[in-house]
């Protein structure tokens, strides 16, 4: 009778070859100051590339981007070597001074996300808005984010995705629709995306106490890319 040794050892040997050669497709090379980043991928995920950026400069990110394999070399600015990363992405970036955060809304798609304020929704008498969307006004006393977010929806192209903070607001905002949107969504962590034509809200958590000021300072999407 054969020893089943041989075989075995033949198994482990095809086992470990197959693993080495996993590991060594994927390789990332990152380089360069943050004004000028060079980044060569062979195999490596879009999580993967975000690590290795990570290690390298101040940026986090949130959210499960797409999985796909990578070959590429991206080069260029820090943000913009994220934005061809993440191409493909429904993603945002915050800009802070320290570097950046990336927030990924959505793996790969293409798919349109209903709004979940909605438009029908019965608004308080309080509640005013008028003007054009370079000059809004908004008297509210007493209605919540969610209710002025329904009224804006229903007198301009906003769309909004979450759920704020939902206590009550007694105040006048005043200026372009994404200065006002800015001002009633203040407390929550936020980003707003598009323009012209279109503003779409993204609610990324709910308000806290301690927060001082607005969360946006910078929003990409893939509709806006630059190349």
């Amino acid at each position: 009778m054969r020893s089943a040794k041989p075989i075995a050892l033949l198994i482990a040997g095809l086992l470990m070859a197959a693993l080495h050669g996993n590991c060594a497709c994927a390789e990332i090379r990152v380089q360069g100051a943050a004004d000028n980043v060079r980044v060569e991928a062979v195999g490596a995920t879009v999580v993967e590339i975000l690590a290795a950026l990570g290690e390298h400069y101040q940026v986090r990110y949130r959210g499960s981007p797409g999985s796909g394999r990578v070959i590429a070399t991206f080069e260029g600015p820090l943000r913009r070597v994220l934005v061809r990363v993440l191409k493909g992405n429904d993603f945002a970036i915050k800009a802070g001074g320290d570097g950046f955060e990336v927030i990924v809304l959505s793996r790969e798609s293409s798919a349109a996300v209903t709004a979940v304020v909605p438009t029908s929704l019965v608004r308080r008498p309080a509640l005013r808005v008028q003007g054009s969307a370079d000059d809004v006004r908004v008297e509210t006393n007493g209605a919540t984010a969610v209710e002025i977010l329904a009224a804006l929806g229903e007198h301009y192209p906003v769309h909004c995705r979450g759920t704020p903070e939902s206590g009550g607001v007694i105040a006048t905002f005043e200026g372009p629709l994404r200065r006002v949107l800015v001002h009633v969504l203040q407390g929550n962590d936020f980003v707003i995306k598009g323009g012209g034509d279109q503003l779409d809200v993204i609610i990324l958590s709910r308000g806290s106490a301690t927060a001082a000021s607005p969360a946006v300072t910078a929003t990409i999407g893939p509709s806006f890319l630059t190349k």
